[in-house]
């Protein structure tokens, strides 16, 4: 039980860690916000949506057509923002970033199909550790001078924001 009461205490920064930083970034870019769960992938047009809150246990997402879609946050794999190409359906889901890391190590590859312009990493509490514009394809991210723990990566490309959770033991 208290390892789930610690989760929510540092979830609910987080989640808005996530959201502000990649509004701050790319809301002038980005017409979609993509939301991974458990029951599937959900899109929504950032003109419908009215505004985001957060309670104890759930994200809601509040429509200009009065319409609430509320998640939980147990549920919630991935939050994603990217700009409009055609339609949401022209967002492919095999070009995502992949990050590859062993929770025992001290590396974190970033791969992805269109050149990545920044990497962000963040520790739990929101805190911006580092950050990299590599303007490549590929990413070699070291966390040897990191403590063992739960880290943010944010990465960036033409496509838009994907932001993953890296733990380190």
């Amino acid at each position: 039980m208290k390892h789930k009461i610690k989760k929510q205490k540092h979830l609910l920064p987080l989640c808005l860690l996530l959201l502000g930083a990649t509004f701050q970034s790319h809301a002038q870019r980005a017409d979609y916000m993509y939301l991974y769960s458990s029951g599937g992938e959900q899109s929504f047009s950032l003109d419908e949506i009215q505004k985001i809150t957060f309670t104890e246990q759930n994200m809601q997402v509040h429509l200009s057509s009065g319409s609430l879609t509320s998640i939980s946050y147990d549920h919630i794999a991935r939050l994603t923002f990217t700009p409009q190409a055609g339609s949401s359906m022209d967002v492919p889901v095999k070009e995502e970033v992949k990050i590859y890391y062993n929770p025992a190590g001290d590396r974190v590859v970033i791969e992805s199909p269109l050149l990545i312009t920044s990497v962000n990493l963040y520790n739990i509490q929101g805190v911006l550790l580092q950050q990299s514009a590599p303007q490549s394809l590929s990413v070699n991210m070291s966390l040897s001078t990191r403590p063992a723990g739960v880290y943010i990566v944010q990465v960036s490309n033409a496509q838009g924001v994907s932001v993953r959770k890296v733990i380190k033991n």
